[in-house]
């Protein structure tokens, strides 16, 4: 509905356009009017015309495909269809239990493997095969189940066309299992979108700064100090600060460098040409930062490729809004002249923000619209009170933004202001982290156990892959990684970054934003050599989420403790430390070095590779199925009956705080045998072996 406050704006705007066309304004033409019902009535007809279009198209296009089986099937027996094959019950195991109970998870073996023992262990050394597996060993057949869980089966055998099924019938069936709002977006994968790789392009590092806390520099020696593009006095000078010319350092480098900037100029320097510290606080304090001399440009900021090293910056950023609308329609350009290269294109209304303008001396305004940074001529817009009255009557929401020609990062004139009236993304690495994964979309396969993000992973191996490529170390489980780290409240307080859990599955993706995750998909019959479609992108709502997880630099599990060894930074709670405490016990034969050969069994298998896979921290090792007492029996609890010996808490806390360990072996038996091997070490009373 059109408010006469609404009318009142864009009549003030239209009359306006029309004096700027009579007075003869060379790049003005004709305003149309603007309005409301006419947007919707042309539109309506835009639309209405582009289905009748289509309709005579496929239509035409049935025709002439009917008229080419018709001709095919002249003097030919109509094929007969294919018996369609019974499905079996039997499906294979998903994320969860990648192996048989006690066997170690080798990523791609499919049978029954022998299990190493711990001390209590008896019996054969083969496990019973699972349910899964006691029909015949391939099951070519057999429908597996996706990893997401969602109980949707993904057809594994090709089905023949057939003479009788028209394409028609194929689109309808289609239909049926493709959601109307998704099916333009990709193929679908086990009842869940596949997106082609690139089709969420926006999920990129900010191009916005942020700012950052002022750490002063005061350039010391008679001739001033050059600012270098790279960490390397032999590269290209981009600016020089002048004596006693103030710097701020934004970041410190190896071998004495830093990262600088001082007006326009941003680039490195030694730490040896300026004084810094308690000096330089006082003295800029005492004299006043505005009396300071600043860098001065060598080059271009665009030509400068250490301009963005980072994106933070001691100036101010954010700007405030100064509404400007669009006279007419017309290009947004690099430069202030126009004959450079336009970078973006505005619409008659379009909403601008001026950012910085150079009106009474060149005629040009540098504005922002959407990702859109350029400058107009000042005659190309309409500012002030109007601007503002019609901003006001239909709202910021309503209005169109500039269409981008070119990216923000091959922009030349994006930095000629570091001020945007948008604040920057969050500078946390969940941002990255959220553009590394997507770079992965068509990229890489899902593999089954697989950890590699260059010959495939499953879900979790890719989001553990990914967030250790930015020195980050969460769990290796789908489980352990809705468990860990910082608790999400809620979708609407979710990042770019964190970690989605489902427990249907279980499954674990990462979080793009704007409702959208990504996720290595496939299911347990993927190997290398029939690979599952990989990480795709979805809605996150596609089914429930469990939980949601933040991790951190800080929230890093692992670190090196006193006694050389990784340690465990898990934040366990008094009942699952008592259940460590409880299960070495059980197996330490009754003194400390037994039960610092037990816990230090647990944490070697954490980076064993053919243990890692059962748990990366001590408790999920300790309590896997199949190891350990926990899983074989449940006399733990009797025996202890809560009390708790002081020499097991001393091993345990030497063990994960301490990284104290007294061997590398992973298993262990009470008896040397066969199975121990020769090399096999006698520690506490139990012998250990193995890695």
């Amino acid at each position: 509905m059109i408010t006469k406050k609404k009318a009142a704006a864009w009549c003030c705007v239209l009359l306006v356009s029309a004096q700027a066309s009579m007075s003869g304004a060379s790049e003005a033409s004709a305003v149309p009017e603007i309005s409301t019902e006419m947007v919707t009535e042309v539109q309506m007809e835009t639309e209405k015309k582009q289905e009748t279009e289509k309709q005579t198209e496929t239509e035409k296009k049935t025709e002439a495909e009917t008229e080419e089986q018709t001709e095919e099937q002249t003097g030919t027996e109509a094929p007969t269809e294919t018996e369609e094959q019974p499905e079996t019950e039997e499906q294979p195991e998903t994320e969860t239990s990648p192996e048989t109970e006690g066997q170690p998870d080798t990523g791609t073996q499919t049978g029954t493997e022998g299990q190493p023992e711990t001390g209590t262990q008896t019996g054969t050394e083969e496990q019973p095969e699972t349910e899964a597996q006691t029909g015949t060993e391939e099951q070519p057949e057999t429908e597996p189940v996706t990893e997401n869980g969602s109980g949707t089966e993904t057809e594994t055998e090709d089905s023949t066309e057939t003479g009788t099924e028209t394409e028609t019938e194929a689109a309808e069936e289609e239909s049926d299992r493709e959601p109307e709002a998704w099916r333009s977006y990709g193929s679908w994968y086990g009842g869940y979108p596949v997106y082609p790789a690139g089709y969420f392009h926006t999920f990129r590092k900010d191009y916005r700064f942020t700012r950052t806390e002022k750490v002063y520099g005061l350039v010391r020696g008679g001739t001033g100090a050059e600012v270098y593009e790279e960490m390397d006095e032999q590269a290209e000078v981009v600016g020089k600060v002048p004596y006693f010319g103030l710097v701020y350092i934004l970041q410190e480098e190896e071998d004495g460098w830093l990262y600088i900037e001082s007006g326009d100029v941003r680039g490195f320097l030694k730490s040896s040409r300026i004084s810094t510290g308690s000096y330089a606080d006082s003295v800029v304090r005492e004299i006043g930062e505005e009396h300071f001399a600043l860098g001065r440009m060598q080059c271009e900021k665009a030509d400068n490729s250490a301009y963005t090293y980072t994106h933070t910056t001691v100036y101010e950023v954010v700007a405030q809004k100064e509404y400007a609308l669009a006279r007419y329609t017309g290009d947004i350009y690099e430069y202030q002249n126009l004959t450079s290269r336009a970078v973006g294109h505005a619409a008659s209304g379009c909403l601008l923000y001026v950012l910085e303008s150079d009106a009474w001396d060149t005629g040009w305004v540098y504005v922002e619209s959407g990702d859109v940074r350029g400058f107009v001529p000042e005659s190309g817009l309409i500012s002030g009170n109007i601007a503002a009255d019609v901003i006001s009557a239909d709202g910021e929401d309503s209005l169109k933004t500039a269409e981008v020609y070119i990216e923000p990062e091959e922009n030349r004139s994006c930095y000629y202001s570091l001020k945007s009236v948008q604040a920057a993304a969050s500078s946390e690495p969940g941002e990255q982290i959220a553009e590394y994964a997507l770079g992965y979309v068509g990229r890489l396969p899902y593999i089954w156990g697989g950890t590699s993000l260059t010959d495939g992973a499953d879900c979790s191996g890719f989001t553990q892959s990914v967030y250790a490529a930015f020195g980050i170390a969460i769990p290796r489980l789908a489980e352990e990684q809705g468990a860990y780290g910082y608790e999400v409240g809620s979708l609407e307080e979710a990042r770019p970054g964190n970690i989605i859990y489902r427990a249907s599955g279980p499954h674990v993706g990462i979080y793009l934003g704007n409702g959208m995750v990504v996720e290595c998909n496939g299911d347990s019959s993927n190997t290398a050599g029939n690979p599952g479609p990989g990480p795709t992108v979805s809605p996150v709502t596609y089914q429930p989420v469990t939980s949601i997880r933040r991790y951190l630099p800080e929230t890093v599990l692992y670190t090196a403790g006193n006694g050389g060894s990784r340690t465990d930074g898990t934040a366990y709670t008094q009942a699952q430390m008592e259940l460590i405490w409880a299960v070495v016990a059980q197996e330490d034969n009754g003194s400390y070095e037994g039960a610092l050969a037990v816990i230090s069994s647990a944490m070697n298998r954490t980076e064993s590779p053919v243990w890692a896979s059962r748990g990366s921290n001590a408790l999920a090792q300790l309590t896997a199925p199949g190891q350990y007492c926990y899983s074989v029996d449940s006399y733990w609890k009797p025996r202890l009956g809560g009390n708790v010996p002081d020499y097991v808490k001393q091993a345990v806390a030497d063990c994960l705080q301490g990284g104290i360990r007294n061997h590398p072996y992973t298993c262990f038996r009470s008896t040397r045998g066969s199975q121990t091997g020769p090399d096999a070490v006698q520690i506490g009373g139990n012998w250990f072996f193995g890695n």
